[in-house]
């Protein structure tokens, strides 16, 4: 199967007028939302209308490279009532995943194109690429995607037979495979973060190559490279570098690991080599990424990140300097002046390091910024979150576990209850809900994107939901 490249999103147009200001907003969310998870630069973005006739329902031209909604089946899907939003979002995925893949033939929602080139892998990997997409920004259409092709087939007067078309049994037959797909790469994703929140990085970092063969986005390429830092920098029993940076998506860099004191020991060549070699790794993927993203602050962040760890100095002041005048906004901002005065910290500069760090404002980054100087701040008190909820369990009769083999990792999982085993050693996770009763913090951030971890309780947020979502960890 052919993975389309999502790399590119829209160029959001003025909409021609029809008449619901109420569901042009609801589009507009929806597109934006889609916009902020692919971080695509918008010189290469395809153009989008709403088409007041009535035409293919969804479609995508090369020629003019604009995607086409009828106002018509946006009102159908009403019908959906507050999943409306959900099932739009799986439709505008789809096509937007024939816009990125630059397709040698225009396409529509409505059938499989049968011109020159086109094939069906090419529609059922837009399903299931345009399905995920929904999902990590925040639309679970899963269970609405067999309803929104009835919806189709209803709308627009389709004989279940008919010539050019797919037979209605077959497409319904796809989306049942695509949904299983899609539930596969959903429980891959959670799966591959909550690995490394547990700091099982090389795992993770397999899963996330998995999750990229279907999905390559600037997330999961990044994190890739993500899990061939964390696995580097926390190779050995020594704390390979004694400062905190703000890699996304964790900084968690084991600092409670010792540091080598003077006279001793240096650390061990295969450890060196091994992490020279993440290293390489990580690069490679991260300028890879970069050449379809140039305009992904994570991918850049996480780049100077790496070769500040590498000891490449020069090369991450010039990276600095050259991405300065490329992100304006408060918090890239930020975190290129705490890069920049970590990096005179290492070279012993510390007054103009401090200098550096002066009128940052971010939490999370003066958090970084006080461990890199030394500063620490006053305990918390303790407390710990009450699990309030058993986790949901692996034997539970009424639902049916799934697997998934990864080379030497076997996923299992059931809803929200995960078991990744490998030659070895065997995680279990398993949702469960806390309550904080006390007046203190007991979720340290690892990062800024809502990944939080404290003793044996992790937490991620789900894309679909918005929610934070706590694991108990079980090694």
């Amino acid at each position: 199967m052919r993975a389309c490249t999502i790399f590119l999103v829209f160029f959001i147009i003025p909409f021609i007028a029809f008449g619901q200001t109420s569901k042009q907003a609801l589009v507009t969310e929806i597109f934006n939302r889609m916009c902020a998870e692919l971080e695509v630069p918008e010189g290469r973005r395809p153009r989008l209308v709403i088409k007041n006739e009535t035409g293919t329902g969804a479609s995508y031209s090369k020629l003019s490279h604009t995607i086409s909604i009828d106002k018509k089946l946006l009102e159908s899907f009403t019908a959906f009532k507050e999943l409306e939003s959900n099932a739009i979002a799986f439709v505008v995925g789809h096509e937007l995943c024939h816009a990125l893949e630059k397709d040698r033939h225009d396409t529509h929602f409505l059938a499989y194109d049968q011109s020159q080139g086109a094939t069906y892998l090419n529609e059922q990997n837009a399903d299931i690429q345009g399905a995920f997409l929904a999902y990590i920004s925040g639309y679970n259409c899963l269970p609405l995607i067999a309803e929104t092709i009835e919806v189709l087939y209803s709308q627009y007067h389709l004989s279940p037979q008919l010539k050019g078309y797919p037979d209605k049994s077959e497409r319904i037959e796809s989306v049942l495979l695509v949904r299983e797909q899609v539930e596969s790469l959903i429980a891959l994703f959670k799966a591959a973060n909550l690995l490394l929140l547990a700091e099982h990085y090389s795992s993770a970092g397999s899963i996330f190559e998995k999750i990229s063969q279907h999905y390559p986005s600037p997330e999961v390429n990044s994190n890739i490279a993500v899990s061939y830092i964390l696995e580097a920098i926390n190779l050995g029993a020594y704390n390979y570098f004694k400062y905190s940076l703000p890699i996304e998506v964790s900084w968690n860099l084991r600092l409670e690991k010792p540091g080598l004191d003077p006279g001793q020991k240096d650390y061990e060549p295969e450890m060196i080599r091994k992490r020279e070699l993440l290293f390489k790794k990580a690069d490679i993927q991260l300028k890879k990424s970069l050449e379809y993203n140039p305009n992904s602050f994570t991918l850049w962040n996480n780049l100077i990140c790496l070769k500040i760890l590498a000891d490449e100095l020069e090369f991450a002041k010039q990276m600095i300097k050259e991405i300065e005048v490329k992100f304006a906004s408060k918090r890239e901002r930020e975190q290129l002046q705490m890069l920049s005065g970590t990096i005179l910290l290492i070279e012993n500069k510390r007054n103009e390091a401090v200098r550096k760090f002066k009128g940052i404002e971010s939490a999370w980054l003066k958090e970084l910024i006080n461990r890199n100087l030394g500063i620490i701040p006053n305990p918390s008190p303790a407390c710990s979150p009450e699990i309030v909820e058993k986790p949901v369990g692996f034997n539970d009769p009424l639902l049916q576990q799934k697997k998934i083999r990864l080379d030497t990792i076997d996923l299992y999982w059931i809803r929200e209850a995960y078991k990744i085993v490998t030659p070895s050693s065997s995680t279990e996770f398993a949702m469960v809900s806390v309550v904080n009763r006390l007046q203190c913090a007991p979720l340290k951030a690892l990062d800024n994107r809502g990944m939080r971890w404290s003793g044996g309780i992790l937490s991620i947020k789900n894309p679909a939901t918005r929610d934070q979502v706590f694991y108990t960890v079980k090694k």
